[in-house]
This record gives structure tokens, sequence and C-alpha cells, in this order.
């Protein structure tokens, strides 16, 4: 059968799931091997953006393929849309649990998860980038002064001849990532693709060390 194609047979009719998480995880696995601490640091960045665009694909596929195995060709639609629709760290804590109907849940707990979510986290922060509004202090304060005369005024009162501000907020700085960022992103990722996706992509869920069956 054709990489990357999964072919579903119902009611004399035929589906054709399709994507290129294959060959993404190819591309990935190519990636790392060219690696080494050495390497130009927007190769770890490209690292990073691929790993990101293969798990949300892999939950995507996920949520696919449970939405019509648990609803059917005729009904899975909405239901696909609403759950690929979660905020992507959501997608990963919550899909064995929605899948299940709450017999499984994602180990929160878990080395593994730990390290995904923070990445999630971290991914977030470098390709949305967000300016940030924080709240100053002046050594005069706004409202003593409505004009430069004013202004002047006040400075002569407390004997100052400048304005001092000090804002509440840690100084922006440039989004690192290193090569020991990358191997670890990269063992987490082959312990996710076999304890996590390959089961939530199977006939029937079960416990893994990624996936917790509730008592």
């Amino acid at each position: 059968m054709e990489a990357g194609k999964l072919y579903l047979f119902a009611n004399g009719e035929i589906y054709l799931i399709k994507s290129s998480l294959d060959l993404k995880f190819k591309e990935l696995r190519n990636l790392y091997r060219d690696l080494t601490k050495e390497s130009d640091y927007f190769k770890f960045y490209s690292f990073y953006t691929l790993t990101s665009s293969i798990i949300e694909l892999s939950l995507n596929y996920i949520c696919l393929l449970q939405c019509v195995n648990l609803y059917g060709f005729s009904d899975y639609k909405p239901f696909n849309e609403i759950f690929s629709n979660l905020r992507f760290k959501d997608k990963l804590l919550l899909y064995p649990s929605i899948f299940s109907s709450g017999k499984f849940s994602t180990d929160n707990e878990d080395p593994t998860i730990q390290v995904l979510s923070k990445f999630i986290t971290d991914r977030n922060k470098l390709l949305h980038p967000k300016p940030i509004l924080a709240k100053g202090e002046s050594n005069i304060a706004p409202n003593e002064f409505n004009d430069f005369d004013s202004l002047f005024d006040a400075f002569k009162t407390r004997g100052i001849n400048h304005l001092d501000f000090e804002f509440n907020f840690e100084e922006i700085k440039f989004f690192n990532i290193s090569y020991p960022d990358c191997v670890k992103l990269a063992k987490a990722l082959g312990v996710y693709k076999k304890d996590y996706y390959e089961i939530m992509t199977s006939e029937k869920i079960v416990a893994t060390k990624l996936i917790l069956k509730k008592k």
C-alpha cells in the first residue's frame, strides 16, 4: 500500500485518508542526522518547526480517524471539526480521554508528555510571538503634569532634571534552541510515536507508557 494513504471500506463504498506524515517523518530523520553541536542554529529552528508540524499533523490524523470510527462516514465531520480545532496542547492531553469515552487518559506526569507540553509552549513563543504591554511607574506621576511647563515646574520642586521609568516585565529575549534541546525532543518524539500515535491510530486504545487506563 502506498505510504501516506489509508483505504477504508464501509457500506459498499471506498474512502481514502491521505497525509504527508510518512514523508515528514523521513525529512525529520534526515535533518536530525545532520545536526551536531556545531550546526548553524537555523537548523535547530528548522528541526523545531518541522517537529511541530509533524506532531500537530499526527494529532489531526488521530482525530479524523477516531471520528470516522466513532461516528461513521456520514456523521464524522462536525465532531472532527470541533476536536481538531482544540488548542495544540489540549489535543495531546485530551484525545485519549475523548476518544475512549473517558476510559483512558494521557499521563500528564510522564517525562515524555512533559517534554512535549513544554515544547508546544516554546513552539508557540517561537512561531507566534506577541508584543508585551506592561504598566510602569515614573519618578513623577503622570497626573502631576499635563504639559512641558508643569513638568519643568515638577523638576524644580523635586530638584531633578529628568524622568525615570520602571516597568514590571522581564526583558524580552531572543528565543534560543540548542542542540541538547533537539536531542531531548527527538527522544520524546520517538516515544510519542510508539506509545501514543500508533496506539491512538490502532483498532483499540490500550494502556501504554503515555496512556493510562482509568480505574
